[in-house]
């Protein structure tokens, strides 16, 4: 194998850990920019432990291209982190409740113009607030779900950058 195939093998299980552990980390807690870079820097240690494939592997080429191999170590270290990035809006909580109350706002308002009973308007009052509180509830989380995952690809996207620059720099 060339050093541009190994590179990118290593770099690719490297890309791999990283999702893996900013997913993990996204389903405990919110993901930061500064978490997000903590995790990077903690896995980005590896390219510089000889005990790691990824490490051995720049150990190597440092030794055999001693130019090419510090400027690769340099942009591992200077520049290896993520950019702010905006996330996407979710629907808040007030969004959420107010549009249960439009529920059963629109269900007593329909009730009263039918002139229905009193049974029955507690029932068209309660019913579509109820019924729609767990439907925009659900929505908000699947909302939250996609909105990390498209973040966590997001940071991925932007360390594109950084491995065409090392796949450049590196000779045969």
């Amino acid at each position: 194998m060339t050093n541009r195939e190994l590179f990118l093998q290593n770099w690719n299980n490297f890309l791999s850990e990283l999702r893996g552990k900013l997913l993990a980390t996204a389903r405990t807690q919110e993901l930061s920019l500064p978490l997000a870079n903590l995790i990077l820097s903690e896995l980005a240690c590896y390219w510089f432990s000889s005990s790691d494939v990824k490490g051995a592997w720049l150990n190597k080429y440092c030794n055999t291209h001693i130019n090419e191999g510090q400027c690769i170590s340099n942009i591992l270290t200077n520049d290896l982190k993520f950019e702010t990035k905006e996330e996407t809006k979710i629907m808040s909580n007030s969004t959420k409740y107010l549009l249960s109350i439009a529920g059963a706002v629109i269900g007593f308002g329909l009730s009263t113009y039918f002139e229905a009973s009193k049974t029955i308007k507690i029932i068209a009052t309660l019913t579509p607030m109820l019924a729609s509180f767990p439907v925009l509830n659900a929505y908000q989380e699947k909302q939250k779900i996609s909105n990390q995952k498209r973040l966590i690809d997001d940071y991925i996207s932007q360390l594109k950058k950084i491995e065409t620059s090392i796949c450049s720099i590196i000779k045969d």
